[in-house]
């Protein structure tokens, strides 16, 4: 019996052990606490690029070429002159054009945006009304202190030390659908200038030419290619002609026709030039 007790004596040892030990609260050392999260790096944010300049939209000043080019002069210090005439070219190094009273030349240079013109100006010496001189001397003395050029949207703007020069492209008459009359012809002392005729003209459309020659009509095929002109195929009537010289200048017009190779037309003006690039002709555009 006594061993009886003793035994359960050492169980309920055994099993109050056991029960201490599944209330005892289980410990964490720093162990096993889960790392910290480190930071996620947050990616750098790129730059805004810097704004990219369209190099074809911003030209070098030093691109301005205005060789062969003809202006008619709007303004001068903001003051209106688009009628009285005064006009500008530039070509092989020259600049010329009217001063509203004379014709004028010099050299001149365009380096950099910038005009610079070569020594004083070379003026025919026509009397004008006072006003149309003084008018002109301030042009060109404007002209001679030309600095700075640009151009935009057909305006060309020229600074000077009495204010802007600013100068528009002239509007000239297409050589379609204008009635051109024969203004000079060439001859062996040159082109000589004549009496504006309304009846020796002509009229280019769709290919063809028609007009009259002062005594009878014609008629031809015209080719154009660029600034290249064909008149090929004439034919006209063979009316009689009653005048001094009618005939004549008749001849001389056709002849023109016959031999012009290119054209230019300028403003109110069309010139006709042979093979050889020499002046054969001028004409004026007519409203009649």
């Amino acid at each position: 019996m006594k061993q009886l007790r003793n035994l359960f004596t050492l169980i309920s040892g055994i099993l109050l052990i056991l029960a201490l030990g599944a209330c005892t609260p289980t410990v964490e050392t720093g162990d096993s606490q889960p790392a910290a999260e480190e930071p996620t790096a947050q990616p750098e944010k790129p730059e805004k690029p810097a704004e990219k300049v369209d190099d074809a939209a911003q030209p070098a000043a030093d691109a301005l070429d205005l060789d062969g080019s003809v202006w008619d002069l709007q303004s001068l210090d903001g003051a209106n002159l688009s009628a009285n005439g005064i006009t500008m070219q530039l070509a092989d190094g020259t600049i010329s054009g009217s001063d509203g009273c004379n014709r004028y030349s010099s050299g001149y240079e365009l380096a950099n945006g910038k005009l610079a013109i070569n020594g004083p100006f070379i003026s025919t010496m026509m009397a004008c009304p006072d006003a149309d001189m003084e008018l002109s001397g301030k042009y060109l003395q404007a002209l001679e202190s030309a600095g700075a050029v640009s151009l935009a949207d057909g305006t060309l703007t020229i600074q000077t030390d009495q204010g802007e020069l600013i100068f528009k492209a002239p509007e000239s008459a297409g050589i379609e659908n204008t009635k051109w009359v024969l203004n000079s012809t060439r001859t062996e002392l040159g082109v000589v200038s004549m009496a504006i005729d309304e009846k020796i003209f002509f009229i280019i459309s769709d290919s063809t030419a028609s007009g009259d020659g002062g005594c009878n009509g014609f008629g031809a095929n015209v080719t154009i290619d660029g600034l290249q002109i064909n008149f090929s195929e004439i034919i006209s009537t063979e009316m009689y002609c009653e005048g001094d010289g009618v005939s004549d200048r008749e001849a001389e017009f056709l002849a023109v026709l016959e031999n012009a190779a290119s054209y230019k037309v300028l403003r109110q003006t069309l010139t006709f030039s042979d093979a050889d690039g020499e002046t054969i002709a001028t004409f004026q555009a007519s409203s009649s």
